[in-house]
C-alpha cells in the first residue's frame, strides 16, 4: 500500500485486507489497520523531520 506524505511516498508492505479493484479503497481488520496506521505515522514523522531540518 502506498503512503504519500508531502510529495514523498513509501510503500507499506504485505497489507492484508479487501481491496476495491475500481478505486483501490481498502477494508482492513482492526489489527491490520493499527499496523498500517503506525507505519503511516512513522513515515509522516520522518518526512516532517526532514522538512524541518532542510527547509526549502
Amino acid at each position: 500500500m502506498k503512503c504519500p506524505v508531502k510529495g514523498e511516498t513509501t510503500t507499506i508492505p504485505a497489507v492484508m485486507g479487501e481491496f476495491c479493484p475500481a478505486c483501490g479503497e481498502a477494508i482492513l481488520d482492526a489489527a491490520e489497520s493499527d499496523r498500517v496506521m503506525r507505519e503511516m505515522k512513522a513515515f509522516a514523522k520522518e518526512v516532517n523531520a526532514a522538512v524541518v531540518a532542510n527547509p526549502r
